[in-house]
């Protein structure tokens, strides 16, 4: 089995229902394992790391209820997640198996499609979380050495770990990574297909210009947001490793601002938009990785054209301290409240905004952008714009950067 495969334990009294259940498991590449009863369940759980536990209500001697129970009131134990299954469809069975704390319940006689979706809703819940357990980890093994080399003190940023953490917890919860890679990825596939099939039927030839230009500027666009999910998570999930090499390389953070800009414009047409960049320094470097420092900079930037009919962008270049250079992004846009500030900051959150569509990306892009800052030994910053509308977000890059892994 693959490093990737899910770990599932199936637990039922009927030696033909666990082994059904179990082929269609393995079928979909999940490491499965099987119990014939509650007391044996515990004991495997006890001893292994399941994701999942496909758990039958209805056993004789210890029940599922009681597996439940036993599970989640040892709050020092195993908790995976925990998919009831029964051939009781009351209501009473239905809530008393929610509220004990399963995670999710599945009636008999079952239709696998059914299951195996709530199988990947509650892996990519755990998975999310667990990630988000890992990045809190590493934040707060690069604060207590930040901590330790500029004589911070602990209480000054504990707090700022735990609210990264809790927001981070509260969007894996709320978000469905599944729902929107899958919304995401097939919108934009779709149009692909539906504009090429378009110029495919009709002669091309009986197309205007500006039709034949127009399709194809949507398909490119459509494109490079495709190109975009994939970069942001493959990035994101690079940084969980730490920073790539090369990671000490010159970067002129105005050429950097410069080029990203240009690139918006493949994602999010912003010929119309308005950029202004004020620096005494132009030439001014900072070391790191070049890839990841301009990825910070795009995400910042793309954030800052989204969200506006009529996007102004101002960009400062200019020394905050003796150790930092600031790049801060002013936009025109409707701001980030500052209750959810800590939040974006999260990996796959994302601002509710009035009509603005369900899914807009994948909330990766200022987890990025942060994660980027935190390697290179900088900080992230987000505020009001001055102007009283939109947003500042501030990047502080050290002139050199510290080793962070």
């Amino acid at each position: 089995m693959s490093e990737s495969a899910a770990k599932v334990l199936v637990v039922d009294d009927l030696e033909d229902n666990r082994n059904v259940l179990s082929r269609h498991l393995l079928r979909m590449g999940c490491d499965v394992a099987m119990a014939s009863n509650g007391r044996e369940a515990l004991d495997s759980i006890h001893k292994d790391d399941y994701e999942i536990v496909l758990l039958d209500i209805m056993m004789p001697e210890v029940d599922g209820f009681e597996v439940i129970e036993k599970l989640r009131t040892d709050q020092e134990g195993k908790q995976p997640s925990i998919i009831a299954i029964s051939a009781r469809h009351d209501t009473d069975a239905i809530t008393r198996a929610l509220n004990m704390g399963a995670n999710d319940y599945v009636t008999k006689p079952y239709d696998f499609p059914v299951v195996w979706a709530r199988v990947e809703k509650q892996l990519n819940q755990a998975r999310s979380a667990k990630l988000i357990r890992d990045v809190n980890t590493r934040l707060v093994k690069r604060l207590s050495e930040l901590r330790e080399r500029e004589n911070i003190k602990a209480e000054d940023d504990d707090a700022a770990v735990e609210a990264i953490l809790k927001a981070a917890l509260k969007s894996a919860n709320r978000n469905d990574l599944t729902g929107k890679l899958n919304h995401e990825v097939r919108t934009r596939l779709h149009h692909i297909l539906g504009l090429s099939q378009q110029m495919k039927r009709y002669d091309i030839e009986r197309l205007s210009p500006e039709e034949t230009a127009a399709r194809i500027r949507h398909i490119e666009k459509d494109g490079w947001g495709l190109l975009g999910i994939v970069e942001d998570l493959t990035d994101f999930m690079t940084l969980q490793r730490g920073m790539p090499a090369p990671s000490n390389l010159a970067v002129n953070l105005r050429e950097s601002v410069l080029h990203e800009w240009e690139m918006l414009d493949h994602r999010h047409n912003t010929r119309e938009a308005k950029i202004n960049i004020y620096t005494d320094r132009p030439e001014q470097t900072v070391k790191g990785n070049p890839h990841y420092i301009r990825k910070a900079l795009s995400a910042v930037l793309s954030n800052a054209v989204r969200f506006s009919d009529n996007p102004s962008v101002t960009v400062r270049l200019e020394p905050a301290s003796r150790d930092y250079f600031l790049v801060s992004v002013e936009d025109n846009g409707p701001g980030i409240p500052a209750e959810e500030r800590q939040d974006v900051l999260a990996p796959f959150y994302q601002v509710k905004r009035e009509n603005a569509p369900a899914y807009d990306g994948l909330g990766l892009g200022l987890a990025v952008a942060n994660s980027v800052l935190t390697h290179h030994g900088g900080k992230i910053e987000i505020a009001d714009a001055p102007s009283g509308n939109g947003a500042l977000v501030s990047l502080y890059f050290p002139y050199i950067q510290t080793k962070s892994n």
